[in-house]
């Protein structure tokens, strides 16, 4: 089906659609600040805690014997979100592990993507996306990138989305978080981090507090 080229929602990747909920974890801390501040921050990848994270960006490939590094996702910020309304490691991971200082807020994938898009970028389909990350073994992460430097492969793609796909993808032991990224290109920010203005009674569907949350918090 044809797309606008100019529609946010022709860059949700790999299954995602406009309606799907989407979910973060996040400390009370934070989430106050989003509140208070009307936004958050995307951060680069190579802040992400999972040391295999953003390989391709930590790989030196041989090419006509010759070595390439690459560092073609440098430019993105992302975070990352999940299809789990409910998921004890996500709470324990992002909430602390006696599950008494957290919340979890829902938005839509359509609220987060026209949230990051920036209308006034002159490319923002190159350059914003938000999509389901892929969890593959060892052995097919080296079939994914079998050949990636040699024209027609997906990495080199015209659209942007090559790079974006390289950031959407974590090893199977971490399958079980059905994770969602926000990606934005911004080869422009010298920082680690991007920041993203919303209205919080407009962005966020529904607010959920840790289990064990005091109600007097």
């Amino acid at each position: 089906m044809w797309s606008d080229p100019g529609d946010p929602n022709a860059n949700l990747l790999n299954g995602v659609e406009p309606s799907t909920p989407l979910f973060r974890f996040l400390s009370t801390k934070r989430f106050l600040e989003l509140v208070r501040n009307g936004g958050f921050e995307l951060c680069r990848p190579s802040r992400w805690e999972d040391p295999f994270e953003n390989f391709l960006s930590k790989t030196t490939f041989v090419k006509d014997g010759q070595p390439i590094a690459f560092n073609l996702t440098n430019d993105f910020f992302g975070q990352c979100w999940t299809l789990r309304a409910e998921c004890d490691g996500l709470w324990r991971s992002y909430c602390g592990k006696e599950l008494d200082d957290g919340v979890r807020i829902e938005t839509t994938a359509e609220k987060l993507i026209r949230a990051i898009w920036d209308g006034n970028d002159g490319s923002p389909l190159l350059r914003t996306f938000v999509g389901q990350v892929r969890y593959l073994s060892d052995d097919a992460l080296k079939a994914e990138f079998q050949g990636c430097l040699e024209y027609g492969h997906g990495l080199m793609s015209p659209n942007g989305d090559g790079m974006a796909q390289v950031l959407l993808i974590k090893r199977t032991e971490f399958a079980y978080e059905y994770e969602v990224r926000a990606l934005v290109a911004d080869p422009g920010n010298d920082g680690d981090f991007k920041a993203i203005r919303i209205t919080p009674a407009d962005f966020i569907d529904s607010v959920l507090f840790a289990p064990k949350m005091d109600s007097t918090q």
